[in-house]
């Protein structure tokens, strides 16, 4: 109920991190030594209209998450929304993050059960007709396929696939696609391009890289 008097309206101060960094640096060392935390960033989620082109805020939205990868990735686009693998600050829990384009909201869905992977050794893509997860498991030298097999349904989530990694003498391989056979092409993260079948069978490699003098 409005009595009246007219209510002040907060502000979010919003100070950009490059000047952040500036104040931080003439603080004495015991004054940043009294700071248990610093949180002077704000984030929102934002979406850009190719009919308006122009960038639009989604009103209410706060963007809690952070995108662990060292280098930006394209989360693959699935049922109508944009997936990422990421982090929520406020439950300092790592989820699977999507956009739905249509609502415009935002969905948290957990990893599957016993997928214990490092973000940078695991990501997203379509493999069939199926949300997936694939992850390197360095420790027994394996690459591993996660299916969504009913889309948000948690206990749907199934390991489908395991094969070794290390017949052509690689440490790494990174899926690119798949095939309407089923077959998986990737790259070992170097210069050898690889198919393995759908059992994990090595089909064929060859190198892309040319040596020239």
């Amino acid at each position: 109920m409005n009595s009246g008097r007219g209510m002040k309206k907060k502000e979010t101060l919003y100070v950009p991190q490059d000047l952040i960094i500036q104040i931080l640096l003439r603080l004495p060392v015991m004054s940043l030594l009294r700071f248990k935390c610093v949180h002077d960033i704000s984030s929102c989620l934002e979406f850009f209209s190719l009919r308006n082109n122009t960038w639009n805020e989604i009103e209410g939205t706060q963007f809690l998450y952070i995108n662990y990868h060292i280098e930006p990735r394209v989360g693959p686009f699935f049922n109508g929304a944009i997936h990422w693998l990421a982090s929520n600050e406020n439950l300092l829990m790592d989820i699977i993050l999507a956009f739905d384009l249509t609502k415009r909201e935002l969905l948290e869905m957990p990893f599957p059960d016993g997928f214990n992977h490092d973000f940078e050794d695991c990501d997203f893509w379509v493999f069939g007709e199926f949300l997936s997860l694939w992850a390197m498991d360095y420790d027994n030298d394996t690459f591993e396929i996660w299916v969504m097999k009913e889309y948000k349904v948690h206990s749907s989530w199934t390991k489908t696939l395991v094969f070794p990694i290390y017949e052509t003498s690689t440490p790494y391989f990174y899926p690119i696609c798949s095939t309407k056979s089923g077959d998986i092409v990737g790259k070992d993260g170097d210069t050898v391009l690889q198919k393995y079948n759908d059992k994990g069978q090595l089909l064929e490699y060859e190198s892309y890289y040319e040596c020239s003098l």
